[in-house]
C-alpha cells in the first residue's frame, strides 16, 4: 500500500544524490509529492513519482552509499531513476543475508551524485 514519505527517507535520499545534483528543485519537488512503496524483505524503496517535473540528468544512478550492519557487514543503497523520476531505493547486505539493523541516514557515508561509492569510514 503506497504511503508518504518520512522525513528520514527523504533525507536519506538527499544525502546520496549531494548539493551538487544538478536537478535539485526536480528532485525535491518530487520527494515532497511522492508515495512510497515499501519493498519486500527491507530491500528498499519504490517512489510513486506524480509530478509532471521531470531530472535532466541521463545517469540511472542517482547516489550510493554505505553502512555496516551490527555485525560489520557492509549494506549498500543505490538510488535510482527511470524516464526522469525517482524509481528505487536499493539496499541490500553484501552477503545477501537480512540486515540486522534499520537504516539510519547519520550513518551512511555518501559521495553524491556521480561520484561512486566507498567504503571507508
Amino acid at each position: 500500500m503506497p504511503r508518504k514519505i518520512t522525513d528520514h527517507e527523504s533525507k536519506l535520499v538527499m544525502k546520496l544524490v549531494g548539493d551538487e545534483f544538478p536537478d535539485l528543485i526536480v528532485l525535491r519537488y518530487q520527494l515532497k509529492t511522492c508515495r512510497i512503496i515499501d519493498l519486500s524483505g527491507n530491500r528498499g524503496l519504490e517512489f510513486e513519482i506524480v509530478s509532471p517535473q521531470r531530472f535532466m540528468v541521463p545517469e540511472k544512478t542517482l547516489g550510493e552509499g554505505c553502512f555496516y550492519d551490527a555485525d560489520g557487514v557492509p549494506i549498500i543503497l543505490t538510488l535510482l531513476q527511470r524516464k526522469g523520476c525517482l524509481w528505487h531505493l536499493d539496499v541490500y547486505r553484501a552477503d545477501n543475508r537480512p540486515m540486522k539493523t534499520s537504516v539510519d541516514q547519520n550513518k551512511v557515508k555518501s559521495l553524491g551524485y556521480g561520484q561512486g561509492l566507498t567504503l571507508e569510514y
